[in-house]
């Protein structure tokens, strides 16, 4: 599923071929055929245990009796086939799978292989897009496959930083790894030697910064930094030194971030009209929240809805302008949902700040939660091109709420 998720690096071709309606960065119909065999492969070999708590049952529960209802809805509103309605939400789906992994991924060695195979493969990922970059950028050439979206924002040109062209596709999957192998550290478990995990944050680091330029990870990593950072702190020389780094950071920190933020949406033109046609998405998305009572537009499909799904306008200049769920984050779901939508939303957050609450590891939640809540603004985990990572990301707060992973203050991990 991991390989599938990243295009197997990139090695196959999936712009023209037939393929792409089937496995590319934002089409996930081979990857949920493959979860569904996973899933029943594994209730074959290992059955259901029930006696694992799944504190997200409740919410993943809801959600898929929600995305039937508004399933059910829109044929019933629009007119839709049933078989094309569902191919226009089959990714929902990807949900189910919180419910094997939260048995398959269950101690600790579970979590440290998953962790390695993940980080590893991000490395990978992440040396392949950057040397990629490189080279279109000083030499016009193309040596790996890439998405559509890649290719064209690649060789356009216009948004080079420091020699690197921009290839934002991969940067969900290496901001996770970066995620994760921060989570490992904090956590005390021991992926890699010293080396390696320096080697592997500097190159993940790189590569959302220059190659992935994607403004949302860039302010989640230099947040996920920024905890580490203290934890470290904490760990070697004590809480009362963090209270005082805190107070001296404070104001040159949010200086700094706030400079940058707006450097990176007002540096560059097309990037400050991108952002202002974001902002214009979501007041016509949630202009439309109650469009059917309880739901919004539904699944209704793009080919015969455009004007509806997506609000293609005209600008007084002649600019042709429209509107995507993936741009707006979190009311990308409640464009679609409704009220249903702003409904499980609440039960997911209420969920998730009661585990909060009860943890003995908060400082391991506040890590995840820098993509749990930073994700609501832009990069939703309810899209299709992320929806794999929110299973996971259930799972591992399941994790920390039992004590299976704790934070890690006292030198447990002694290779960091």
């Amino acid at each position: 599923m991991l390989l599938l998720q990243i295009n197997f690096f990139d090695l196959i071709n999936t712009q023209t071929s037939f393929l792409a309606s089937f496995t590319s960065y934002s089409q996930k119909k081979l990857l949920l055929v493959v979860a569904f065999i996973y899933i029943f492969i594994r209730s074959i070999a290992y059955g259901i245990d029930f006696r694992r708590k799944k504190n997200y049952f409740l919410f993943v529960a809801l959600f898929l009796i929600s995305w039937l209802a508004v399933l059910l809805a829109t044929v019933s509103t629009y007119g839709q086939p049933v078989i094309k309605t569902f191919f226009v939400s089959y990714y929902f789906l990807l949900i189910v799978l919180y419910f094997p992994f939260s048995e398959a991924i269950s101690s600790k060695e579970s979590w440290i292989n998953l962790m390695k195979i993940f980080t590893n493969f991000a490395f990978i990922l992440s040396l392949i897009k950057i040397f990629q970059s490189i080279f279109i950028s000083k030499f016009g050439k193309v040596i790996f496959f890439m998405s559509n979206n890649d290719y064209n924002t690649a060789t356009s040109m216009r948004f080079v930083k420091l020699g690197f062209t921009r290839m934002p596709s991969s940067s969900d999957f290496i901001f996770v790894a970066l995620l994760l192998i921060i989570f490992s550290i904090v956590s005390g478990l021991n992926l890699f030697n010293r080396w390696k995990y320096t080697l592997y944050i500097g190159v993940y680091v790189a590569f959302i910064f220059l190659v992935g330029q994607t403004r949302s990870y860039i302010v989640m990593t230099m947040l996920v930094l920024l905890l580490f950072i203290l934890w470290f702190i904490n760990r070697h020389f004590g809480r009362d030194l963090v209270i005082l780094t805190l107070g001296i950071l404070t104001i040159p920190v949010l200086y700094f971030m706030v400079k940058f933020i707006i450097n990176i949406i007002f540096g560059n033109s097309s990037r400050g009209i991108s952002l202002s046609i974001r902002q214009e998405a979501m007041r016509y998305y949630l202009q439309n929240i109650s469009l059917h009572k309880w739901f919004s537009i539904g699944f209704a499909r793009d080919d015969v809805f455009p004007n509806l799904v997506h609000n293609k306008h005209v600008d007084i200049i002649g600019n042709v302008y429209s509107y995507n769920y993936d741009d707006v984050g979190m009311i990308g779901l409640i464009a679609q949902y409704g009220w249903l939508g702003v409904f499980n939303i609440l039960v997911y957050f209420v969920t998730t700040v009661s585990l909060f609450i009860k943890s003995h590891s908060k400082y391991l939640f506040l890590v995840v939660f820098v993509l749990i809540f930073g994700s609501w603004i832009s990069t939703s985990l309810f899209d299709p091109q992320r929806i794999l990572y929110l299973p996971l990301l259930l799972v591992l707060m399941d994790s920390i709420s039992d004590g299976t992973l704790e934070v890690d203050f006292h030198g447990g991990n002694r290779r960091v």
